[in-house]
């Protein structure tokens, strides 16, 4: 028979080691992070001005489980059969047409960008994107390998890790939020 006394009670172990309950707390936190996020560190200039070579981003692991992959989102996504991890900007969904004129990129005969492309890329256009896969271009087109490059090519929804949404690295940038 237990007496008061004698009785564990975390609540009191807590109260007696104030630094215990916030190092579970942190243990806690970490390993809801670890399960929902990741970090990435940009790699080059491809998304140029958006993000820098250098920065690290929190890509969220769990948005696509809850939701689709839409064009103006900025993901992280694992090449099909290389090696490394990449960032790149959604500009194209399953069934999307994406066309090449004069320099200028389409998607759904609407250009992407007025500015002109110098690089249309190797694959041939018309492009249809392919069921269950993503158009993805760097924001600075004149310095990124994306989809218009067969290498890369479209990204499948099983090779996007999750949507980037907040800048964690340098502090120092204008916005927290990447849009």
């Amino acid at each position: 028979m237990c007496t008061e006394r004698g009785t564990f009670s975390l609540r009191n172990k807590l109260s007696k080691y104030p630094l215990l309950k916030d190092v579970i707390i942190a243990i806690i936190i970490c390993a809801v992070l670890l399960n929902v996020g990741q970090i990435f560190q940009v790699q080059g200039d491809s998304m140029y001005p958006t993000l820098e070579d250098g920065q690290l981003v929190m890509l969220n692991k769990l948005y696509y489980k809850v939701s689709t992959p839409q064009v103006g989102h900025i993901i992280g996504t694992q090449i099909e059969d290389k090696d490394f991890n990449a960032v790149k900007r959604i500009i194209g969904v399953p069934h999307d047409i994406i066309n090449y004129k004069e320099g200028i990129l389409y998607v759904n005969d609407m250009p992407i960008n007025l500015m002109e492309v110098r690089d249309r890329g190797d694959i041939e256009y018309p492009f249809v994107v392919p069921e269950n896969e993503y158009f993805v271009l760097g924001d600075n087109l004149d310095e990124s390998i994306d989809s218009r490059y067969e290498i890369i090519g479209c990204v499948s929804e099983e090779n996007i890790i999750g949507k980037i949404g907040v800048r964690l690295w340098p502090l120092i940038q204008d916005s927290f939020i990447i849009k």
